[in-house]
């Protein structure tokens, strides 16, 4: 009788590439947080299902996109010479803070009074709607390479100048949606265009 070997993960396979990944990743490399995404990608959709009971199909692709950003973050801070703890592990505390928060967050109640879009904040993008070049369109081409699709809808309309309500019209989603979405897009400019400049 041959002994049945466990199957093990992908993203175990080979620490010393994960290393080499992380490294690369932490340093700003896409590429190699692609790939350390895409290994991780099943821890990642098994965290989102453990604490989106209940939430709509819309809720779920924002706690995705919030445990990608917890993801990154926990790429930029782990310490791969801290043997205590491995990645995996670190990635999936993070991730899970991270998504019970937003749980939280998505859960409590909508105030009375909504804060318009339009007052917060705009990241500070180096390009106006009319500005063209080939720099800018790869800009603009990086920008969209790296939100969800729904995330690219709201942002290039908020970005032409729609109010929030009318891209909850246009996109058929609630203005609070519209408004976690350009949020979230915010954030993570603000990561892209550190690395970018």
């Amino acid at each position: 009788m041959t002994e049945k070997k466990e199957k093990i993960p992908a993203e175990k396979q080979s620490p010393g590439a994960e290393i080499s990944l992380l490294l690369e990743a932490a340093s700003g490399n896409e590429k190699a947080f692609n790939k350390l995404a895409a290994a991780y990608a099943p821890m990642l959709k098994y965290s989102v299902g453990t604490v989106s009971y209940g939430l709509s199909e819309q809720d779920e692709e924002e706690l995705y996109q919030e445990a990608l950003l917890a993801f990154h973050r926990a790429v930029v801070k782990f310490d791969p010479l801290y043997e205590k703890v491995t990645f995996g592990l670190f990635a999936k505390i993070c991730v899970h803070n991270a998504l019970v928060s937003e749980v939280k967050r998505i859960k409590k109640p909508a105030p009375v009074t909504i804060v318009p879009i339009e007052s917060v904040p705009d990241s500070d993008l180096p390009f106006s709607p009319d500005d063209s070049g080939k720099e800018i369109e790869e800009l603009r081409q990086l920008i969209r390479d790296s939100l969800s699709d729904y995330e690219n809808r709201v942002f290039w309309s908020y970005y032409a100048g729609m109010s929030s309500s009318e891209i909850a019209e246009k996109t058929g989603k609630t203005p609070r949606s519209v408004d976690n979405a350009i949020y979230r897009v915010k954030r993570k400019l603000k990561i892209l265009l550190a690395d970018w400049r």
